[in-house]
């Protein structure tokens, strides 16, 4: 059986039935507080897409932080200094409230390594695990950003395999957030080449023991990010939709909740149907 944990994302509510006990809100780099949140607490952290204000908010007071940017688009894990910076930084971002989940995000390929952001990571954890002793914490796939030339060091799924061997021989308490489309993406995933899913997919099997978070979205007709559905990312082709679904299932199906985040920026509608598109194909949420 495949259990999701849902994580209520933005503004937008499950379908009934589905009372999700976690939120996930934003702690990027230039916010200046934490939103008010009534429920458990996911902070997602800074993902260097695009450039920051880093004059703005508790960042401005970590010099390694805002010194470690390119065009004002951060790089994550710089150093190890960067590492206890950024584990200061979410402590005074998130004041008294302790978040349940804290996930992250690679460094870029230009300055850094999988050996290299574990290396840096652990600096992180051996600063927050004793303040926050129940937090889990999450590295993301990551694929889209204006950071030019280099991509992130985890992004396609050979680096998922190598993450996940990393992590077994570490100790550390790392775990990953697999985000589907994004996986899709680096590869270069479309309709017409659809195939390529099923046998990505099957791959990963070998480390979902690591994957504790999923994250799943849709594009819009006009192919924009978190603006759609499946239906509108698959561009209506059914077969290869249930492809997708089938393939994700079987890769899940071990028993072991996992946070599901359904990252939809566009209307009810859409997660209606991404919801429901799960829930057909077998999958629970508790």
């Amino acid at each position: 059986m495949v259990k999701l944990i849902p994580v209520k994302y933005h503004r937008l509510d499950y379908p009934a039935g589905i009372n999700p006990t976690v939120q996930e809100v934003s702690g990027v780099f230039g916010k200046e507080r934490l939103e008010p949140c009534s429920k458990k607490l996911s902070l997602h952290t800074e993902f260097s897409f695009g450039s920051r204000n880093l004059q703005k908010g508790p960042v401005s007071r970590s010099p390694c932080l805002c010194r470690s940017q390119k065009n004002g688009i951060p790089q994550l894990w710089k150093s190890r200094q960067w590492a206890k910076e950024f584990a200061e930084y979410v402590m005074e971002f998130c004041g008294d409230r302790i978040p349940s989940i804290l996930e992250v995000h690679p460094p870029f390929a230009e300055y850094s390594s999988l050996e290299s952001f574990l290396d840096v990571y652990s600096v992180f954890e051996e600063q927050i695990k004793p303040v926050y002793r129940e937090v889990r914490i999450l590295v993301e796939n990551r694929y889209g950003t204006q950071y030019q030339p280099s991509p992130f060091v985890f992004s396609r799924l050979d680096s998922f395999l190598e993450l996940s061997s990393r992590l077994d021989r570490s100790g550390l308490q790392l775990k990953m957030a697999f985000d589907v489309p994004q996986l899709l993406s680096a590869h270069r995933i479309r309709p017409s080449t659809s195939s390529s899913i099923q046998e990505m997919l099957e791959a990963l099997t070998a480390v979902r023991k690591n994957i504790l978070g999923i994250h799943l979205w849709g594009k819009g007709p006009n192919g924009g990010a978190h603006c759609g559905d499946l239906n509108s990312y698959f561009r209506g082709k059914q077969a290869v939709k249930r492809l997708l679904l089938n393939s994700l299932y079987r890769l899940l199906d071990d028993d072991s909740p996992r946070y599901f985040v359904p990252e939809v920026n566009s209307c009810q509608a859409d997660l209606d149907s991404i919801v429901g598109d799960l829930l057909e194909s077998g999958f629970t949420f508790i």
